[in-house]
């Protein structure tokens, strides 16, 4: 009974480990593949800002010697978003620090602090008891 019993903890040790790791590892996934897509999102609207800000560069024929004076401050404005680097870092950071906490509130407010914390407290529970269990039947 002592070995068996020890093989059976180890078994149950194992599957709550597995299960834990799999939780870990698909919400790490989820996290990841919605900043990513949230990233290539927010750059497609960015170079369509720029295209459009390009469009009325052009427009206003705005070249350094066409350009009306009372357009110039406009001109400088459409010249600076169009030539803006939009895979600088600071778009990213931003984007994707913008993106976790968007998708950390979508997880927390359907389930509801509560029951996460009620399921946490409830695996801390289920590991320490199946332990001293196992612990008590040797």
């Amino acid at each position: 009974p002592y070995v068996i019993s020890s093989y059976i903890q180890l078994i149950v040790n194992i599957m709550t480990s597995t299960l834990i790791i799999y939780l870990i590892i698909s919400l790490y996934r989820t996290i990841k593949n919605d900043i990513s897509l949230r990233l290539q999102q927010m750059t497609e609207d960015l170079m369509l800002e720029a295209l459009i800000c390009k469009k009325q560069y052009v427009e206003n024929h705005c070249e350094p010697e066409n350009v009306v004076p009372a357009l110039e401050k406009r001109c400088l404005e459409w010249s600076k978003c169009f030539n803006k680097d939009f895979n600088a870092a600071f778009y990213n950071s931003s984007i994707g620090a913008e993106t976790l906490g968007q998708v950390i509130n979508s997880l927390i407010e359907p389930i509801g602090f509560k029951a996460l914390l009620v399921g946490g407290i409830g695996l801390v529970v289920w590991v320490f008891i199946s332990n001293v269990l196992f612990g008590y039947i040797r």
